[in-house]
């Protein structure tokens, strides 16, 4: 839809980090803290998106020392 109307589609993909994800959660309390096999199985289902999705850039996002470090994707 967005093609349709002359838009241009970006996209971000922030790279999944098991050891960043797995401490965060660590600091949640009650209904919000996800059990490890949560976290695991949906790290497993995560997949980079393709220019063949519609996109026109796409970018990979990593966390590095409480930055983000932005690449362009090819």
């Amino acid at each position: 839809m967005a093609k349709e109307h002359k838009f241009k589609v970006i996209g971000y993909f922030f790279e999944p980090d098991y050891e960043l994800s797995y401490s965060r959660n660590d600091l949640r309390q009650g209904k919000e803290k996800l059990p490890e096999v949560a976290i695991k199985s949906t790290l497993k289902k995560l997949q980079k998106p393709s220019f063949a999705e519609g996109f026109d850039e796409l970018y990979l996002v990593k966390a590095q020392y409480g930055k983000f470090l932005i690449d362009e994707m090819e």
